[in-house]
């Protein structure tokens, strides 16, 4: 929550597209914490603290998501194409009007009560971090939905289950952050890897729809050309990420493995 203060401190008028990630991340980390918190400790408002996190948070998020499909635009784009500079005006002009939203959200974002919130939700959260058997319960339940999710993208195969995993994933991500921190530092680098897999086919998808509603735009080979970079892109993304799930040496078991057996925390439960 602090970091949240120090990151929206910085964003400023210029709205850098790397000030606006930080305190996007921030704030997600945020939200999900509270999410996972409401269950454990419902004495505190975290429903207001994730509402308000989530207002600022879906606000700039236009004009994050307008920095990623341009990017993927100049690195996908022949530089001086004609359908380069095409796709990137209509996302130049849309990001003007994600910048006024941002800014708006920036000037709107109440200061002091994000610190009430921290000030009176901290000593809950602390309490709750003290009780490691509570922490690995929760990690042990999380992972549960995570392989739930991941069993159905692998099955269905469809883009909107691979969306839902990634969700899933972030949010154990930053459960292990949190809850179990001395776990994190040897998960971390394997977390971030599935979650930017996971993270960049969603932005590929975006970016499809983003083409297929300006086909107008450009000539039909041009237009299927487009098309099939981002397939061939998204795909490989796919293949990679099932390629550290579906194995017998997955990520999957081996997080399970760093987590205790049920009957071990029904043991200390009923201790």
């Amino acid at each position: 929550m602090d970091r949240v203060l120090e990151e929206h401190s910085k964003v400023g008028s210029g709205l850098h597209s790397d000030a606006i990630h930080d305190l996007r991340i921030s704030l997600r980390r945020c939200i999900l914490i509270a999410e996972i918190m409401e269950d454990l400790d419902p004495s505190c408002d975290w429903k207001a603290l994730r509402k308000m996190g989530r207002q600022t948070f879906q606000r700039i998020g236009a004009l994050r998501d307008t920095h990623v499909l341009m990017k993927w635009i100049e690195k996908l784009g022949e530089k001086g194409e004609a359908s380069t500079g095409a796709f990137l005006d209509v996302l130049k002009k849309k990001q003007e009007q994600d910048k006024e939203d941002a800014r708006a959200a920036i000037r709107e974002f109440d200061r002091k009560q994000w610190r009430a919130f921290r000030r009176d939700c901290a000593k809950h959260y602390r309490h709750v971090v003290a009780n490691r058997p509570a922490c690995e319960s929760l990690l042990l339940e999380i992972w549960e939905r995570v392989r739930e999710l991941n069993r159905s993208a692998q099955r269905s195969r469809s883009l909107p289950a691979y969306h839902r995993l990634r969700v899933g994933i972030k949010k154990f991500r930053y459960a292990v952050e949190n809850f179990l921190p001395s776990m994190y530092p040897g998960w971390v680098p394997d977390l971030k890897t599935v979650q930017d897999l996971l993270g960049e086919t969603h932005d590929l998808t975006v970016l499809d729809q983003l083409l297929v509603a300006q086909r107008g735009l450009v000539e039909e080979p041009v237009f299927t050309a487009w098309r099939e970079k981002l397939e061939n892109e998204r795909t490989s993304r796919l293949q990679e990420y099932r390629a550290k799930m579906s194995a017998k040496s997955s990520l999957l078991r081996t997080w399970r493995e760093g987590l205790p057996a049920e009957k071990d925390l029904r043991s200390i439960r009923d201790a």
